[in-house]
Order: C-alpha cells, then structure tokens, then sequence
C-alpha cells in the first residue's frame, strides 16, 4: 500500500543495499518476532470459535454458523468505523487538553450508540429474510 501511495505521488522507492546495516538485524529479528506473535493470537482469537465448532459438531453446523459470524463481523466492522473516523481528533486532543480529550470521547461513545443501536437492532429485527435473501432457504437456521 505504501508503494502504491508514494508511486502514485511520483517517488520511486529504492533499495539502496549502501544503507543496510547487518548490526541492526538483530533488533528488527526482536520487533518482528512479537508482530508475529500478536499477529498470531488476534488470528487464534479471531477464529477460536470456529476450530471449536469444527472439532465438535458436523460441518452442515460450521456452515450455519459460518453465516451468522458473517453476519455479527460486518455489523461489527460498521461500529468499529464509527469510532475509526473520530480516532484523529480524540488524538490531537489527546496531545492537549485531556478535558477535551473526555469531552470528545464521550460524545463520539453518544453518536456512535444513537446511530449503532437502531441499525443493528434492525439487523436483528430482519436478520431471517435477510440470510434467506442472501444465502438461500436452506439456511434458514443461522438465524
């Protein structure tokens, strides 16, 4: 993504082999191994539910299930932007005015459940023609 961005601004990235220094593997060795280990368990976490399932009931019951986490991820994601597009200002006023800082948080935590709430109860209210919409009669149960 960054080599798209910086292309797309007219800069060319260059691997200039002059500016490695072998010193500094070690340390980027140390960063990358507790990225690799967090990145691991978000994943482990993220789908902790689903290798349960698949050890313990047949796999017509990972499908039905497979749905309705589709379903629960999407309207998860939909909030989580909701409190994405007001990260910047929570910042900046994070480096100020820690009152500010409050203030902001709590009227975003306000605007997020004032728009959140009536659109996932709705998803709830329709959630049974909405799976049969899209995935078929068949699995009607998900829900």
């Amino acid at each position: 993504m960054l080599i798209v961005a910086l292309a797309a601004h007219g800069r060319a990235v260059r691997f200039t082999p002059t500016r490695f220094r072998l010193a500094r593997v070690p340390e980027i060795l140390r960063f990358s191994s507790h990225f690799l280990v967090i990145q691991a368990a978000m994943l482990l976490y993220g789908r902790a539910d689903a290798i349960l399932i698949q050890a313990f009931l047949p796999v017509a019951a990972v499908g039905l299930y497979a749905v309705a986490a589709r379903v629960t991820e999407k309207a998860g994601a939909f909030c989580r932007q909701l409190t994405n597009a007001l990260t910047p200002a929570l910042a900046r006023a994070a480096a100020g005015d820690q009152d500010e800082m409050i203030r902001l948080y709590v009227e975003q935590a306000r605007r997020s459940m004032a728009i959140a709430t009536p659109v996932l109860l709705g998803l709830g209210l329709l959630a049974a023609p909405l799976v049969e919409a899209w995935m078929g009669p068949a699995f009607s149960p998900a829900v």
